[in-house]
């Protein structure tokens, strides 16, 4: 019978974990017959003797099973003698009798109720891989956001927030050596970045490099659609400003600025702009990873929780 499992129609049912056992009738394919079988209800199988393989019977059939996942239905035959039930699987029909009709209740209902914890196991199986699958392939990205950022083009690739980090560390930066150059006081100690502690003196800012230069810089390892952003900020951050009260009119007047940059000879606009951006990516970056607090935001960003 296609009910049997192929690999283990001559196998022995396990014991071990039965749930209930005895003796019914099984329906035999020629409709007629009826062959005096054992059963046994395990954890996920229903088992059943098969005739003997002999005319003679004395070769044993050995036992069958039917996959209690794969179950279509379990139900008591509709005809006169209430003593039989059918066990429906992957479209085929397995009829079998009891010996009274209290009998065939009783199997009835350990069937159908072992079916379904099999079948709701199976779905709160299903539903914990694809769950996992989606926390493997979340924890995945965010892996991968975090071993970004420890370039400064993941940084400013990245979301906008870390972006934003750097911009405002830079600004910091650039204002403390700033102050420190008209003071001509060496050795300071805070950064000028908000809300991040200092580690040691700030970055030794080169010569000459205006903080147009850098952030002007900064497309050079960052997508085009951040350029504006990058250009609004560092009016902002040179103005005093909110980036968000800058207007198009001011875009545009930084932006003739920092495209200016080696006016005259576009080989020494470009070198200028490869020195600064080296030197942000160098240096710079090294410092910005200094920091605990820029670390922790970091690693909040890539979580997704910042």
């Amino acid at each position: 019978r296609s009910l049997a499992a192929p690999a283990a129609a001559r196998a022995a049912a396990s014991l071990s974990g039965q749930l209930r056992k005895g003796s019914l009738e099984l329906l035999l394919a020629d409709g007629d017959t009826w062959h005096a079988c054992t059963v046994v209800l395990d954890e996920e199988h229903f088992w059943y003797s098969l005739p003997p393989s002999s005319e003679s019977g004395s070769v044993g059939g050995g036992m069958a099973s039917v996959a209690l996942c794969d179950c279509d239905k379990v139900c008591a035959a509709t005809g006169d003698d209430r003593r039989q039930f059918h066990i429906s699987s992957k479209g085929e029909l397995l009829t079998l009798r009891a010996k009274k009709e209290s009998e065939q209740d009783a199997w009835v209902l350990a069937v159908v109720k072992q079916a379904a914890l099999i079948k709701e196991r199976e779905i709160l199986m299903q539903a914990d891989r694809i769950l996992s699958n989606m926390e493997f392939k979340k924890s995945s990205q965010q892996c991968e956001c975090a071993a970004s950022f420890l370039r400064l083009a993941g940084v400013l690739g990245g979301p906008a927030r870390a972006r934003q980090l750097f911009l405002d560390f830079a600004v910091g930066e650039h204002a403390a050596a700033t102050s420190a150059e008209a003071s001509a006081a060496g050795g300071s100690s805070a950064s000028g970045t908000p809300g991040v502690q200092g580690v040691g003196d700030s970055v030794l800012w080169p010569a000459g490099l205006a903080l147009e230069e850098l952030l002007a810089s900064l497309p050079l390892g960052c997508p085009a659609a951040a350029h504006d952003a990058t250009v609004a900020k560092a009016l902002a951050s040179r103005n005093g400003c909110r980036s968000g009260a800058v207007g198009a009119a001011d875009v545009a007047d930084i932006r003739v600025e920092v495209d200016g940059i080696g006016s005259g000879n576009a080989a020494d606009g470009t070198a200028t702009l490869q020195a600064a951006w080296a030197f942000a990516a160098g240096p710079l970056f090294d410092r910005f990873w200094e920091f605990p607090d820029v670390q922790c935001r970091l690693c909040q960003i890539a979580a997704g929780i910042a």
